[in-house]
């Protein structure tokens, strides 16, 4: 069973995350029919994501963007968004 959300309509990939957040192990897919220049914004989202374009199966661009103000862009034809993992802090 696989927790990935597909995002493959115009609706579904205007909203993205907005109002929600990818649980640890989920991942939000976002699909096109052709490669183009993807743009991603953080505009609404709280928490930081990992971002990784695909173009035609090769990997573009893997970045975390962080929340409110993080963007990127790579060409894409798949686009994934997952969780970040909280990291530990030493004392």
């Amino acid at each position: 069973m696989s927790d990935d959300v597909i995002l493959d309509s115009w609706l579904g990939r205007a909203r993205g995350v907005l109002c929600r957040y990818p649980e640890p192990g989920q991942r939000y897919i976002f699909r096109w029919d052709d490669i183009d220049i993807r743009d991603m914004r953080m505009l609404g989202v709280s928490k930081p994501l990992k971002v990784t374009w695909i173009a035609d199966g090769s990997v573009m661009q893997t970045k975390v963007l962080r929340p409110w103000i993080g963007r990127g862009k790579a060409p894409a034809d798949v686009i994934i968004e997952e969780a970040i993992k909280p990291s530990r802090t030493r004392k």
